[in-house]
């Protein structure tokens, strides 16, 4: 199949040719066997009538090849039939209508006896395909004998007919395959995936043209290596234990989605389907199809991007925000989880003086100012900082060990976004109010955490601004439950 995929037998000889040769070897053969001078094979025309293909003479009667002549020349009523001798009255009246014809045809006397052969007699034999559909005829004329053929002979000529078909349909066989095995050709070469014929230890016994495209890698360069060497570490595991199942059971067909180096370093995201056909004897190795998917990949990160995260910040939005919440409260987790619910003050101030876009390009530095005060807080460093919309944010810190840890990190927010940030040359000013509620997994709700935190937000904001408040007394922190 390799070889096939490579050359497909580019360089044999036509259809059409191997046909002749072949066809020319027979009717010499039937001359010399049954001692006729002329031997002629007529195939069936697409548009009717009769294209001679070889005669041993190298010239036909009159010397022509006119597919109308031998039309009427065979009769009509015996076409489909068994062998039969074309009468020598028919030959004449026949070249008669065709005096073009007639003028380079000796002119004979008739035979003289009743078993001898007329100079104008013609021997046919229907040449019949395996379906029973007529391919053409086998004539034969002007034997050595001078004598009408006998039934033994007739049967010899009906046994070479036989043999001129299976040459037709021999030839038409190898045209067919020829013709399937170019198409086959020009779509793996021309295929925008790529194809590939592994090894059972991952070995590339044979890579198409499209590996080029894809990865920048010529086949040659790929032939006789692994495949494995240009996967994504973190993809490697996985696509090796496909490989193995693939290659552990005839027939079984795996689809893994991975990673792939291109010769200049960057990645691709790539669909793999594997195939074994270690048994099939065309093949003997384990086929995989690469379609490359990176512009597919890119358009799904983007649209989980938007779907999860807030599109002015680029943070994460409140769905997001609350599956990580719920998961942080399920039963199990250590220590308490905090949620900082961050409002800024007198906000609109800055929209109605400066502008909705000067609002918006505060609201982005504030989000990259409050990841860089959460970065490391919580346990073991996990924090989510989470626009809700306007100038609202939430922050989720998990495994907090004490409560004065979530006060800190509240003191470090207002700080922070209360410092002046440079809008066009100018500098702006703003405060933010920050509501602090505690609870511990298994025993409360994400959501009633976010609306303890909200209450307090507000609390705070009552207390003169620009400062936090816990859920339950400031002085005595509780978690809610």
């Amino acid at each position: 199949m390799t070889q096939t995929a490579k050359n497909m037998t580019s360089n044999e000889e036509s259809g059409p040719r191997r046909l002749t040769v072949a066809l020319e070897r027979l009717v010499t053969i039937v001359s010399r066997r049954l001692a006729f001078e002329d031997v002629t094979v007529n195939l069936c025309h697409p548009d009717g009538g009769f294209e001679v293909v070889v005669d041993t003479r190298g010239e036909l009667v009159g010397g022509r090849t006119d597919r109308e002549l031998w039309s009427e020349l065979l009769l009509e009523e015996h076409r489909s039939g068994d062998t039969y001798l074309v009468p020598p009255e028919h030959v004449r009246e026949v070249l008669g209508r065709h005096p073009e014809d007639a003028s380079s045809v000796p002119n004979l006397p008739p035979a003289a006896g009743h078993d001898d052969w007329d100079p104008y007699h013609m021997l046919v034999a229907p040449i019949h395909g395996s379906n029973g559909e007529v391919l053409g005829y086998l004539s034969l004329d002007r034997p050595l004998s001078g004598k009408l053929p006998d039934a033994e002979l007739r049967s010899d000529v009906e046994v070479f007919a036989q043999q001129v078909a299976l040459a037709i349909e021999q030839a038409e066989l190898l045209e067919d395959l020829h013709r399937s095995q170019e198409r086959f050709s020009s779509l793996v070469r021309n295929a925008s995936d790529i194809i590939a014929i592994l090894e059972p230890d991952g070995s590339t016994r044979y890579i198409s043209p499209a590996v080029e495209r894809v990865l920048g890698y010529s086949p040659e360069e790929r032939e006789g290596r692994t495949a494995f060497e240009l996967v994504h570490p973190e993809d490697l595991d996985r696509v090796l234990a496909a490989f193995e199942q693939v290659v552990s059971q005839p027939g079984l067909t795996r689809t893994v989605e991975l990673r792939m180096r291109r010769c200049d370093g960057s990645w691709r995201d790539v669909e793999a389907t594997g195939t074994n056909l270690l048994d099939d004897s065309g093949v003997r190795g384990i086929v995989v199809n690469y379609r490359d998917i990176t512009e597919r990949k890119g358009l799904e990160r983007e649209l989980e991007r938007r779907a999860n995260h807030d599109p002015l910040t680029g943070l994460p939005n409140r769905s997001v925000f609350m599956d990580r919440l719920e998961r942080a409260l399920a039963p199990g987790g250590l220590g308490l989880t905090a949620v900082l619910f961050v409002d800024l003050d007198d906000f609109k101030a800055v929209n109605d003086s400066r502008g909705h876009d000067a609002g918006d390009r505060l609201l982005v530095e504030v989000a990259r100012r409050l990841e860089e005060c959460v970065r490391g807080a919580g346990g073991g460093g996990r924090a989510v900082v989470s626009r809700l919309g306007g100038d609202e944010f939430t922050v989720l810190l998990e495994s907090v060990g004490r409560w004065s840890e979530v006060g800190a990190v509240a003191e470090r927010v207002i700080e922070r976004i209360g410092e002046p940030v440079m809008l066009d040359r100018r500098p702006i000013r703003v405060t933010a109010s920050v509501g602090i509620a505690l609870g511990r997994p298994g025993q409360c709700q994400g959501e009633a955490l976010v609306r303890a935190s909200d209450h307090a937000m507000y609390a705070a904001k009552r207390n003169g601004k620009s400062r936090y408040s816990f859920a339950e007394s400031v002085d005595r922190p509780q978690p809610v439950v």
